[in-house]
Parts: C-alpha cells; sequence; structure tokens
C-alpha cells in the first residue's frame, strides 16, 4: 500500500464519531465493556485488544434473561468474558461478551458484600479466579456479579472510597507482578467503594489509573497514550454528584487497540462485527 493511501485511510478513521484510535487490522478481542449515561444519554462502550476474535455480542432486556442465557452459553463450550450494565429507574440491561474456547466460566449472583466476599473466598480454594466484577441496585436489592474462570494463579483484591489510593494501588500491584483484572465501584459496608481484582503474572507490568470527565477527554486520552505505546484496558462511567466520572487503566504494552462507543446499540453492535 502506498503512502498516499494509507494516509487517506487514517484520515478517514480520524473522522468517524466516538472513535479514539484504532489498528485497521481486523481479529480483536472485546475485552472491556461499559455502558454509562452522559447528559442524559445512554453509551455503550468498548475496548479491543488484538486477539482471535470468534466472540459472541448479546444485550439482554433483564438481569433473569441475561442469567438463564449464560447458564445455556456455558453448556455449549462459551465463556463469559465480560458484562456491563446500563442501569435506568425501574430496569437493568445487561450486555455480555463470550467467548468460544473451549473453557467454561462460572457466573455468581450474590445480595451482599460480605457474601460476595466469602463466596470469592472459597472460589480460591477452587482455582476459580474472577474474569470480571459488577455491582447494581435495583428497587432497593443490592446485586454482585462474579465471573470466574479456572486459572492457577493466585487472586487478591482491594477496596476503598478513595480514587487516589485506588490508583495507587493499581500502579503498585503491577509493579508486583499482579494483572488487573477488573476495577469497579460496589456498596461496601453502606458505601461507595472502588474494588479491584488483581492475578499473579510473570512479568512487572506499568499501569496508570485516572480520573476524568467526559467521554472526549478518554477518547483523547486513548488516542494519545496509544501512540506512546500505552494502551487503555479497562474503563468505567459513572455518575457522581451532578456530573459524569470515567475511570480508565492504562498499561505499557504495544499492541493493536482499539476504543469505540455509540448510543445506538445497532451501531455498537456493528462495530463488534466488523472487529470480530
Amino acid at each position: 500500500m502506498n503512502m498516499k493511501k494509507l494516509t487517506l485511510i487514517l484520515s478517514a478513521i480520524a473522522l468517524l464519531p466516538s472513535l479514539a484510535w484504532v489498528n485497521v487490522a481486523s481479529n480483536k478481542e472485546l475485552v472491556d465493556l461499559e455502558c454509562y449515561q452522559e447528559k442524559g444519554r445512554f453509551y455503550y462502550r468498548g475496548i479491543w485488544n488484538k486477539g482471535k476474535g470468534g466472540q459472541t455480542l448479546k444485550r439482554y432486556e433483564s438481569p433473569e434473561a441475561f442469567e438463564a442465557d449464560a447458564e445455556a452459553m456455558s453448556g455449549q463450550g462459551y465463556a463469559l468474558r465480560d458484562i456491563a450494565l446500563k442501569e435506568q429507574d425501574d430496569a437493568v440491561e445487561v450486555v455480555a461478551v463470550y467467548d468460544k474456547n473451549g473453557e467454561t466460566s462460572t457466573l455468581v449472583r450474590i445480595n451482599s458484600w460480605d457474601e460476595f466476599e466469602s463466596d470469592w473466598q472459597g472460589k480460591q480454594k477452587e482455582g476459580l479466579q474472577i474474569q470480571d466484577f459488577d455491582f447494581y441496585t435495583l428497587f432497593g436489592e443490592e446485586v454482585y456479579y462474579g465471573i470466574y474462570r479456572k486459572m492457577d494463579k493466585k487472586s487478591e483484591y482491594f477496596a476503598t472510597a478513595s480514587w487516589t489510593e485506588m490508583s495507587e494501588e493499581i500502579e503498585s500491584r503491577g509493579k508486583k507482578k499482579y494483572c488487573l483484572m477488573d476495577v469497579d465501584r460496589a456498596m461496601v459496608d453502606g458505601s461507595w467503594h472502588y474494588v479491584a481484582f488483581f492475578n499473579e503474572t510473570e512479568k512487572e507490568l506499568e499501569y496508570k489509573a485516572f480520573k476524568v470527565t467526559g467521554n472526549d477527554a478518554v477518547e483523547r486520552q486513548a488516542g494519545a497514550n496509544a501512540k506512546k505505546g500505552v494502551i487503555l484496558v479497562e474503563s468505567d462511567g459513572f455518575i457522581q454528584g451532578n456530573a459524569v466520572a470515567h475511570l480508565t487503566v492504562y498499561v505499557k504494552q504495544p499492541q493493536p487497540n482499539a476504543l469505540f462507543a455509540a448510543e445506538e446499540w445497532e451501531e455498537f453492535e456493528k462495530k463488534f462485527m466488523e472487529f470480530n
């Protein structure tokens, strides 16, 4: 491909809406899903890294529909990779991405943090480690989701009400050869906390974690970091007071990476199919 044609392609990519940075190669894996609300509108957002593709993306109108189908999908050899929750006043929609790789996943739904923590400890003894953690409230009910896979790794978690403490912990854990599996917000002992899960890994990881305002800021930040070989691996958007806050976590690990957000499900699904 000549340089002029490549420049035209990259210019066209830069003009796409809600697309921070993307390597044009196909066969990516969706590694992080998020639903967030900004300026009264709901959005779907995904982070893709280099992979084999072959994933399945689904949307469910309720947690009950999701749980029933997740069990059926597991029986067919599909392992849950990640889920996202679109929370409204009277309903919760679930979006899920599955890997078709012969592995199995275990989904747990628990209604208190103490019980979740106890179950998590029991799962460690079974050799099951968290792949994804999520939390929602609906009509006064608190729901903690854990997605587990069989992993021969030591796992730990950290919870704090301070994002500064959490960002420092993420960076520190990377230096101690721990990989961040997931970070989210949840009610712990009656107040909002940031909760992160880590697995042992073979090498040190250089993490940087931030809190920014607005998805536009996330996209600018992701695009600038990608050019430096620092890729976005986790994102989370939530309402904090009267404003929206976005948590972002980056790791120094040069590889193809993409970030895409869309208000319409059909648009997000189309991008998923293009990358997959």
